[in-house]
């Protein structure tokens, strides 16, 4: 794969030459947004809930996953061809290519009904692009711009980002546009407003070892924005509509609050997630690098991932990244594969299976129907979302919205490489869900720490079930009496 995905968020500012007075903006920008950014929390009401559902299938359908198919992968094409179709995904990002293997391979997902995101890189000519859809025939649905871009590109890398985009949604046909990616968050400001070039913004929220709806740190600023959405990691930057910005350590960083005070015209296009992840370096390199996860947490934050993302308003989120590349201590953020580099399925790829098996209901766009109901001793932290497939049957997700690894309390590592890092045992809570009729059907299964969605006993009592939730996805299926 090339530099510009192979690069991984998880890096630190580049040592790449930058000039002074873009350096001196960049430093001036960070210093406002962090002095301008105090921590709030925004609390999600879980009793009394009269809630319109999403539907289930909208949802299966923002769930996407990077992909290599590019020389250098660990996994080899035909297997990962077989294992994506298994999974259920319809979605995958990849990097350009003209290689004949790799455009065979998109021919073949193409033809399986998966859609690709394909990376463009500056200096690529007006032709290239609009020769691709017809190279990977049919499996093109969007063109991204460059991967986490910033002064590593070069000093011309500001010019060049903003006439490779222009050049690129010009010639983009029917096809969809994702904007840039870049490496830094007060790149953006020095970038400026090039959402005229894009149908979507463009962001890599890296968090590990934190979980998905983190509320602490630079998240949880959602009040401030008036936005209506639980506060997670990324909501506040879909409600004050940032339509891009940098990967990176964000737990260790300015936050993006108030980014748009020095950006006169702010964007207002919706956002995609084409990166974002967990690592599981703790169990495959044990001893040398315990600050990422194992494979039971991996499995437990990318299922809630998916949700939270969702629930904020990402239109659509990609995983990093289908398979390992080279696991090693030189390359620990190489461990952030659903399988591993010799084929071997995490628990999180069972994970990604279930949900999607769960909430599959291909078919046209419905109205869903609201459903009043109550969620009682439900922990604070307690997380929830309702969908309804067109059946008629409900799907309520469950999960405590917690830590699952002691690496997320925010203290720094002692060490280097870090040597801190265990999981947590997030004790179970009986959890009481009320409906305004007794179900005709009910079914309640939860993930467990092998990835795979099973059943679990509930206590059942007319109108009200009681199940006992942890930091697992729980989903209860239901029907009323009559469709």
């Amino acid at each position: 794969m090339s530099e510009s995905v192979q690069t991984l968020a998880r890096r630190k500012w580049p040592p790449a030459r930058i000039s002074i007075r873009d350096a001196l903006r960049i430093t001036l920008i960070s210093l406002a947004l962090f002095l301008l950014s105090p921590p709030a929390r925004a609390e999600m009401n879980s009793a009394g809930v009269n809630e319109t559902p999403y539907q289930a299938d909208a949802f299966v359908d923002s769930m996407g996953v990077n992909v290599c198919f590019n020389a250098g992968c660990s996994v080899g094409d035909a297997d990962t061809i077989k294992g994506l179709e298994a999974l259920g995904i319809r979605h995958v990002r990849n990097d350009y290519s003209t290689d004949p293997r790799y455009l065979k391979d998109m021919q073949t997902i193409g033809q399986a009904g998966i859609r690709l995101d394909v990376i463009m890189h500056p200096g690529m000519t007006a032709a290239q692009i609009r020769e691709f859809p017809a190279l990977v025939s049919p499996a093109l649905e969007a063109y991204e711009g460059p991967n986490e871009t910033g002064s590593r590109w070069g000093r011309q890398w500001v010019g060049t980002t903003r006439t490779f985009m222009q050049l690129l949604y010009a010639n983009k046909g029917p096809y969809t546009v994702y904007g840039p990616t870049l490496y830094a968050q007060a790149a953006a400001v020095v970038v400026g407003d090039i959402s005229a070039h894009m149908d979507y913004g463009n962001i890599h929220p890296y968090i590990p070892p934190f979980w998905p709806g983190i509320v602490t740190g630079w998240g949880g600023y959602a009040k401030e924005c008036g936005t209506r959405f639980q506060a997670n990691v990324i909501n506040f930057i879909e409600s004050c509509e940032i339509p891009m910005s940098g990967p990176g350590t964000f737990v260790e960083s300015p936050s993006l609050k108030g980014m748009y005070r020095f950006i006169p015209d702010k964007g207002s296009k919706p956002i995609v997630a084409t990166e974002t992840g967990y690592g599981t370096a703790y169990q495959q390199l044990p001893g040398i690098f315990k600050n990422e996860l194992d494979f039971a947490t991996q499995a437990k934050y990318i299922s809630r991932l998916y949700f939270d993302y969702y629930m904020a308003g990402i239109a659509r989120t990609y995983v990093f990244t289908y398979e390992d590349w080279p696991c090693t201590e030189k390359h620990f953020d190489s461990c952030y594969g659903l399988v591993n580099g010799y084929n071997y399925k995490k628990p999180a790829y069972y994970a990604v299976q279930g949900l999607i098996a769960a909430l599959s209901d291909p078919g046209p766009s419905f109205p869903t129907t609201p459903l009043a109901y109550t969620i009682s001793n439900s922990p604070e932290t307690l997380a929830h979302m309702l969908f309804q497939k067109r059946n008629g049957e409900y799907t309520l997700a469950l999960w405590n919205e917690t830590a699952s690894w002691n690496g997320a309390a925010g203290a720094h590592c002692p060490g280097k490489p870090p040597v801190c890092g265990a999981p947590v045992k997030v004790a179970p809570v009986p959890v009481t869900v009320t409906l305004p009729f007794s179900p005709l059907s009910l079914a309640v299964r939860s993930f467990d720490d092998e990835g795979k969605l099973r059943a679990i006993p509930a206590a059942a009592n007319g109108k009200s079930v009681t199940v006992d939730v942890d930091d697992h996805v729980s989903l209860l299926n239901f029907r009323r009496e009559t469709n």
